[in-house]
């Protein structure tokens, strides 16, 4: 059948240049073209014959674009459906169909026309559908978003209908700005049938990281915070110190004051006696007022120290203030106390 259709393009092509050449003159229309299509005509029919697709198709693609025929096509055509690009053959199909014979037609290009209307049904069966769907936003609003079907972008007003592709795997992918890019992928058969949904999903936008909050380090106090907090325990410790002399000075007095007041108490010059034993009495009572007093000091100094002592300490200055409450004891013939600044 090949055989045949190459010998009909042969005798359509010389009857073509023919009347062309009986229509103008020679001069304004030369033969070069129409003999390189005859020739890659040739060539591609040769390779329908026997068997190799790819160089048919590629001899009568290269003939076509020289000179434009219904049986040029119609070899392209049969060679894309032998290699299995079926939708291009039906296109090729459909576009010898559509197009009609030219205004020199001859019998061969009517023939090529009959034989595509003939051709075109089975190859169109033998493609595989798909129907292609995009949901997940409002039209209303969305962006211009790209739908593609093997990285080649389609019509977005072809979404929602059937459409023919090639049998074997094809990937489909959208995406819309603002939007998450959605993909699905499918292995088609031949005359089989798929519905692909992709979904949009809005893009969620980066949340700004809480900056950390720093880890509360202790703030050194100023020098001279520190040379004051440091002075200030140094004097509370001395404070204490010399409250505690002073309680053992009082309570070692005071013992000795008991002692001398139980001798007055028992001697008998309390009521007479002569000299020597008044003498005695003398010198029992001068001991017994000067331990009374030392014993009377002895525990103000300690009562005094023990306070002072406890309040600098307590009142000491901190790493983390600079300004703190300050208090002084004092002591004199009016009492003891202390006075602050808060």
């Amino acid at each position: 059948m090949h055989q045949r259709v190459r010998q009909l393009f042969a005798a359509t092509i010389a009857c073509t240049v023919a009347n062309l050449a009986h229509a103008r003159p020679p001069a304004a229309e030369p033969s070069s073209p129409r003999a390189l299509a005859r020739q890659l005509g040739d060539q591609g029919f040769a390779a329908l014959d026997r068997g190799d697709w790819r160089a048919a198709e590629s001899f009568c693609r290269r003939a076509d674009a020289v000179y434009h025929a219904p049986p040029i096509l119609l070899c392209v055509a049969r060679a894309e459906a032998q290699l299995g690009q079926l939708v291009a053959a039906t296109e090729h199909y459909q576009r010898i169909i559509d197009e009609g014979p030219p205004p020199e037609a001859n019998a061969i290009m009517l023939k090529a026309i009959e034989s595509a209307k003939k051709e075109i049904g089975p190859v169109k069966a033998r493609c595989a559908r798909l129907v292609v769907r995009v949901a997940g936003f409002p039209a209303a609003t969305t962006p211009a978003f790209v739908v593609t079907i093997d990285d080649t972008a389609i019509p977005n007003e072809t979404l929602g209908r059937e459409r023919l592709v090639d049998p074997g795997p094809h990937r489909i992918a959208a995406r819309a700005e603002g939007y998450v890019p959605a993909e699905n992928s499918v292995t088609s058969v031949e005359g089989g049938s798929h519905d692909i949904s992709l979904a949009l999903t809005r893009e969620t936008p980066p949340e700004v990281a809480a900056a950390p909050t720093p880890a509360m380090e202790p703030v050194p106090p100023p020098p001279h915070a520190r040379s004051q907090g440091g002075t200030q325990r140094t004097l509370g410790f001395v404070a204490l110190g010399v409250g505690g002399a002073g309680l053992v000075t009082g309570a070692i007095s005071g013992l000795l004051a008991i002692n001398a007041h139980s001798s007055l108490s028992s001697s008998p010059c309390s009521t007479g006696c002569d000299r020597a034993a008044f003498n005695g009495y003398e010198s029992d009572r001068s001991r017994y007022q000067t331990t009374s007093t030392i014993a009377t000091v002895g525990f103000t100094v300690a009562a005094v120290g023990g306070i002072a002592g406890a309040i600098l300490l307590l009142t000491q200055p901190t790493s983390h203030t600079s300004t703190r409450a300050s208090v002084m004891p004092y002591a004199d013939t009016s009492g003891i106390g202390a006075v602050g600044r808060f």
